[in-house]
């Protein structure tokens, strides 16, 4: 092998050692974002639940307020009623007056039931819509540490690929099993011949 074949051989193995370690960086890189992003995502999911979540109980509280406040128009309804009969002399607890005012005091409390249903439904709506973004952040989460499992098996195999290709072309250069070592001239007195400052074993 002359010395310019030695030089390229040089420079071929420090290519692919160089295009070895690029492949492999990027790899861990894309790993790495793909990671952060998983958790990017989750993040954003969480925060989405967490805000549905708050929703769900101002509608719960809302709901209560408003049917407080219903019951508290029934009641002021039925007393204004009460108050009627009684101004034309009519006896409020019987007959039709009693008929009134008891029709009046039950729808009211049929609609303040159907106030609370309804808040306990839309609550109800809201944390299915918060669990929703939960399973959401976690699936992106695990796409995320699946991608960057892949990324981190590919820089596996381009570093295997990478040294099996650098293994391939030193012994392709040497099937003896020789190698370079620090030399001197042209040709040694031990039977080693030398290029560059490298001896060869013949």
């Amino acid at each position: 092998m002359s010395g310019i074949e030695t030089g390229l051989l040089i420079g071929a193995l420090v290519a692919s050692a160089a295009s070895t370690a690029v492949s492999v960086a990027s790899s861990m890189s894309a790993a790495k974002q793909a990671k952060q992003a998983g958790r990017y995502r989750q993040s954003i999911a969480d925060r989405n639940a967490e805000l549905v979540r708050d929703q769900k109980t101002v509608v719960r509280k809302d709901a209560r307020r408003d049917a407080r406040d219903h019951a508290v128009k029934v009641s002021r309804l039925v007393g204004a009623q009460r108050g009627s009969f009684a101004g034309r002399n009519v006896i409020v607890d019987q007959d039709t007056a009693g008929d009134v005012t008891t029709d009046t005091f039950v729808t009211g409390r049929d609609d303040q039931l159907r106030i609370l249903t309804q808040g306990e439904r839309n609550a109800f709506d809201l944390e299915v819509q918060a669990q929703d973004f939960t399973i959401q952040g976690e699936v992106a989460n695990f796409e995320g540490q699946q991608k960057a499992a892949g990324f981190r098996n590919q820089a596996i195999g381009s570093l295997a690929t990478g040294a099996a290709s650098i293994a391939s072309k030193w012994s392709t250069a040497f099937p003896g099993g020789g190698g370079l070592t620090p030399g001197g001239g042209a040709l040694a007195s031990d039977g080693f011949t030398t290029y560059g400052g490298y001896s060869v074993d013949g």
